[in-house]
């Protein structure tokens, strides 16, 4: 979209049942502003319904990946039509079609669809990339940068026992521990652990663009000791299959 680069959600983030397959995009409570393709391709799909996506259009793009423009308010003239005529015809109020390639096409730069609150509660655009096997990806690493001056915040520890003679400070039981701020990149805590066996490690996090109080899921998280990398995490992909 035109305007500034701003989030109210990141990529895999938790949500019930799922994880969030996306970026939210702030709209500043409008809807109608101009959605944009990221690339020359082809409709795939327009979706309209009263949950889920709400009305939601799929651009196949040339290099066989597909963009996501979900919640808007409607589409560019030409699929409002074929959507309109579609559930007119049929007396329905809700469409899922298929398009053909080529029968509407768009260059990089043109509106395919206008941003909405549609299937939600406030306005935003939800925008995905999905590869050619249509498993979501990570725009924020290939696509769509962002100013992010703000380290991830840290609030919290837990350490759960993983064999049954594993203990966390004498326990069996998972520990809670709360992190205190030593800097604006430095946490800790106010003991010191005592681990026996093999320990797994959960911390409560979340990452801040430094505009509004949204938090949002880091992009990458790492367990180090003593320096050397034992465990990553990355939001990039979501294979379903």
């Amino acid at each position: 979209m035109h305007g500034p680069r701003r989030l109210s959600s990141s990529f895999g983030e938790y949500r019930d049942g799922h994880f969030h397959a996306g970026i939210d995009l702030r709209t500043f409570g409008k809807t109608g502003l101009p959605c944009l393709a990221i690339g020359d391709g082809d409709v795939s799909r327009v979706k309209i319904g009263p949950g889920g996506y709400g009305k939601a259009l799929y651009l196949k793009l040339r290099d066989g990946n597909t963009a996501v423009y979900a919640h808007v308010d409607g589409f560019s003239w030409e699929v409002d039509s074929l959507c309109y005529h579609w559930r007119l015809d049929r007396g329905m109020s809700w469409c899922d079609l298929t398009v053909g390639s080529g029968d509407f096409g768009f260059g990089v730069g043109d509106t395919v669809s206008y941003s909405g609150k549609t299937g939600t509660s406030a306005p935003h655009l939800h925008f995905e990339l999905r590869d050619e096997g249509g498993r979501p990806y990570n725009p924020l690493e290939v696509t769509y940068s962002l100013e992010d001056s703000r380290p991830p915040i840290i609030s919290g520890l837990a350490l759960v026992p993983i064999d049954p003679g594993s203990l966390v400070n004498g326990s069996p039981s998972t520990g809670y521990f709360d992190f205190r701020a030593s800097g604006s990149r430095s946490y800790s805590i106010a003991d010191t652990l005592i681990l026996d066996g093999r320990i797994g490690f959960a911390v409560s996090l979340w990452d801040e663009q430094g505009y509004g109080q949204y938090r949002m899921a880091p992009l990458e998280v790492e367990l180090r000791v003593d320096g050397e990398r034992l465990y990553e995490l990355r939001n990039s992909l979501f294979d379903y299959s």
